[in-house]
């Protein structure tokens, strides 16, 4: 993992380097090759290397991140498609780098299309519901940040999922003692709470008229707190 993560530091370190070389701006770069780039980013990001999906999904974010409002609407259809198009599956290494893409381009500007609004949200829902604990700590997050970028109603679904995380079941609290003395266990179930509480104060709803019957809700969450 560490050698992936260095081999591909050094790469992207590498085109920044012939970017800036090449082009005055960022900004100004993204928007006069736009449809190139997308062009190959499309192609990228179906390739069957990992490395290069990821690559091209950490690309992605960061031209939603650089253009936000100013991305041409069609084409950050295309590159909506092709993340939502790339996350079905199983879980791979990288693969984290494609919910953050979505993310960034969710909340760079507002999705109008309901149909791909919802859509956006049942394909973060089923991959925050992956067991890899990494991969699940990094699609909760995103899911925390579609749900208060879309100002869905995802208070109940975000609840109802993680609650579970924070229970220890009976019978089991001696095997799970000794799982987590691993300090890596431990740190990955802690990275997974963090982000899930975070989620849940995303997706609480800013209408004060739902507010109350959330508030019971909430005083039962902080039992397993």
């Amino acid at each position: 993992m560490q050698h992936f993560l260095s081999e591909t530091k050094q790469l992207i370190q590498s085109w920044e380097e012939l970017w800036l070389d090449i082009v005055p701006g960022t900004e100004a770069g993204l928007r006069l090759y736009s449809s190139d780039i997308v062009g190959y980013l499309q192609r990228a990001i179906t390739s069957p290397s990992w490395k290069l999906k990821s690559q091209a999904a950490a690309a992605i974010g960061s031209m939603a991140k650089s253009l936000k409002g100013l991305l041409d609407p069609v084409q950050r259809s295309a590159l909506l498609r092709i993340l939502l198009d790339g996350l079905a599956g199983r879980t791979w290494e990288g693969k984290e780098h494609l919910l953050h893409a979505l993310a960034s381009l969710v909340t760079a500007q507002p999705v109008e299309e309901a149909g791909v609004r919802d859509e956006i949200i049942s394909v973060v829902l089923r991959e925050a519901r992956k067991e890899a604990l990494p991969y699940r700590r990094h699609a909760i997050e995103v899911l925390g940040q579609v749900a208060e970028a879309s100002q869905a109603d995802l208070f109940s679904s975000v609840y109802e999922m993680i609650s579970p995380l924070f229970e220890t079941k009976e019978g089991e609290m001696e095997q799970d003692d000794e799982e987590e003395k691993e300090e890596k266990h431990q740190l990955q179930t802690l990275e997974l709470h963090e982000a899930a509480i975070l989620a849940l104060g995303r997706a609480f709803p800013s209408d004060p008229a739902v507010q109350g019957d959330i508030h019971i809700s909430l005083i039962n969450f902080k039992y397993f707190l």
